[in-house]
């Protein structure tokens, strides 16, 4: 339900007419004098003018109740209308003492003992003064805006933005109370769209009267738009600048919100909301974006309790009540994490810092519950936090998260992680609710200058490696690696100079040294290649087809996108059960996990 308030009228002052009075007085002395009771005759009521056309008032003459009947012609800016004559009760003759008015149930008038002093007249009041017309208050002049301001995404899609601040805005000088066709501000300056030359016209009045009521104090027009912004919403307002600001002109009333608690009023380029429990703070581009597909206050987020922060390496987040929103570049979409185990886990390896995190930014929502009704995990650029109410919350990134990912996260043999990852003889090591895994890791090696420059070509064919292990291929080259866990291969195309071939399988001797059932063991393996400058992915290799498969398979990957001249990385790798039994994150003894993977950096050079 929309609903939507009309705009404050100032109270209109009730303006005592002195005519009305003198008249009033003059009857109650004819009537004290004649003793009369009849009703004298009263002027038929005038319509009142426009506040800002009264007309000033003549105070007619005092009446002298032994006079004759006069003629009064009323003064006025009009033509006038024929004289009219306004007749008096008649009263007795002023040589005799009037009669003493007959005595009321209101009050009992006593006989006067004649040797009393008669009472000296009670002195008459003066009549207070009028009050003098206020004059114009000075509206209340915005800050100026800020030198660090809500970033516009380059997707519309996620921009708020509909027009352009205004900083050279300024409150009306002197506004007018009604339209003065040809004397208003609109006639003098050019209107920001989308405002009509109407709604300035009714802005410049709207300002005036705000400036002469002090019910309308905690208001304010901003020219031209025809919408007060009040309260707290209005003092945030001022304090980003007003319509220099980001948010440009008001274009809507204040509403109450649907749980009839908060406020909120839009701007052009988005709103401010405002709880008493919050204050008011805007939400604008993406974080207005994921705000809404949230629910807006009465989402899980509930109500914003900050602007948005700015953070060290440029991205943002912004707070609420029950949770944040991270936005990590200029168009990032925007992602929710909601208050409890996951985010203390994420503050707790530098979530409030995104960059200096391990695990980077969020990329997605949250996600609660898991299909089993119980876990909880959320996505970020590097990695996943998972929690289970048994084991906790836990990151699984890198290598580790790979290999999980191929065996199905929490709902594969390994099940949920039941620590974070930690340091095994030099490798990456992690407890989960059936096993603990480990990783044991080869890189490309091969004697190199001693100085860490490139060697030159073999004749051979063969790629060359430079003393920090980074394989550079030129167009057919090809490049071979014996170790004792397993064997890698790799080759760049010739007649595709772009394409890139490999593959990995492990040794007979370290099948039998290292797999639980030996030939019988089955793996999973996988594999992928990134731009290292840029950390795109150039392939995920997760692939079914490579699932389940007999402990001497060779696995192979490809990929043709690759430029010269850029530093690429690959990472391939199988997963097995070995023959350590460990007690795992749930208690039980079983077989522990091993990753056999190789990595390799690598470089095409023309």
């Amino acid at each position: 339900m929309t609903i939507s308030f009309r705009p404050l009228r100032p109270p209109r002052r009730r303006t005592r007419s002195a005519t009305k009075s003198l008249f009033t007085a003059g009857t109650v002395a004819l009537f004290l004098v004649s003793g009369t009771a009849g009703a004298l005759a009263q002027p038929a009521p005038t319509p009142s003018a426009a506040r800002d056309t009264v007309p000033a008032q003549r105070a007619p003459a005092t009446v002298d109740p032994c006079s004759t009947p006069t003629t009064t012609a009323p003064t006025t800016t009009t033509t006038a209308p024929p004289t009219t004559t306004t007749t008096v009760a008649p009263t007795p003759s002023c040589d005799t003492v009037p009669a003493v008015p007959e005595a009321t149930t209101s009050a009992v008038v006593p006989p006067v003992a004649p040797t009393l002093p008669a009472q000296a007249p009670a002195p008459a009041q003066e009549s207070p003064a009028p009050e003098p017309t206020p004059a114009l208050a000075d509206a209340p002049l915005p800050a100026e805006p800020s030198a660090v301001e809500p970033v516009e995404p380059e997707d519309d899609d996620l921009s708020s933005k509909t027009a352009e601040p205004d900083p050279d805005w300024a409150p009306t000088e002197d506004p007018s109370a009604t339209v003065v066709p040809g004397e208003m501000r609109s006639d003098r300056e050019g209107i920001p769209a989308p405002f009509t030359k109407e709604d300035a016209d009714k802005a410049e009045t709207m300002e005036a009267r705000q400036r002469m009521s002090r019910a309308a104090a905690g208001c304010q027009t901003y020219w031209p738009s025809p919408y007060e912004v009040c309260g707290v919403i209005r003092d945030k307002y001022n304090s980003l600048g007003g319509p220099a600001s980001f948010l440009s002109f008001p274009n809507s009333p204040e509403y109450t919100n649907p749980d009839g608690y908060g406020k909120r009023t839009q701007f052009l380029n988005g709103p401010i909301y405002w709880s008493a429990a919050t204050g008011a703070h805007p939400v604008v581009n993406s974080f207005l974006n994921r705000w809404q597909l949230n629910g807006y206050e009465a989402g899980r987020l509930k109500y914003p309790t900050t602007d948005e922060i700015v953070l060290p390496d440029g991205g943002r987040r912004q707070e609420f009540q029950q949770g944040v929103i991270y936005v990590a570049f200029q168009n990032a979409v925007g992602s929710a994490l909601i208050n409890g185990p996951l985010r203390d886990k994420y503050n707790s390896v530098g979530g409030l810092t995104p960059g200096t995190s391990f695990l980077g930014y969020l990329i997605q929502d949250q996600i609660a519950p898991l299909p089993d009704g119980q876990g909880q995990m959320a996505r970020f650029q590097n990695g996943v936090i998972y929690y289970h109410p048994t084991y906790g919350a836990h990151p699984v990134s890198g290598t580790i998260l790979n290999s999980w990912a191929l065996g199905g996260y929490e709902s594969g043999t390994w099940g949920y992680p039941g620590s974070d990852e930690y340091n095994e003889n030099g490798e990456p090591a992690q407890v989960f609710q059936n096993h603990v895994v480990n990783v044991e890791t080869q890189y490309a090696s091969d004697p190199a200058d001693p100085n860490g420059q490139p060697l030159a070509r073999q004749s051979d064919g063969r790629a060359t490696v430079t003393s920090d292990g980074q394989v550079q291929f030129y167009a057919g080259d090809s490049y071979s690696h014996s170790l004792t866990r397993g064997v890698f291969n790799a080759r760049r195309g010739v007649e595709d100079s772009r394409l890139l071939t490999a593959s990995w399988n492990l040794t007979q001797t370290y099948i039998l040294s290292k797999a639980a059932y030996g030939f019988n063991t089955m793996m999973d393996c996988s594999g992928y290649m990134y731009n290292a400058e840029t950390g795109r992915f150039l392939i995920q290799d997760n692939s079914d087809k490579h699932k389940n498969v007999p402990i001497d398979y060779r696995y192979h990957i490809s990929q043709s996108r690759h430029d010269d001249n850029t530093d690429y990385q690959m990472v391939l790798g199988c997963t097995f059960e070995n023959k350590t039994r460990q007690q795992a994150g749930s208690g039980n003894i079983g077989y522990g996990i091993t990753i056999a993977r190789y990595v390799m950096g690598y470089e095409f050079l023309i």
